[in-house]
């Protein structure tokens, strides 16, 4: 259950972190 729900989180959550990062590195070039 831990892990599930760490898993529906975590994932999402780091998936968004990297396309805003990448979306900024996109902006700045």
């Amino acid at each position: 259950m831990l892990t599930f729900l760490f898993k529906n989180i975590l994932a999402p959550l780091l998936v968004g972190c990297l396309v805003a990062i990448f979306t900024q590195w996109i902006n700045k070039r």
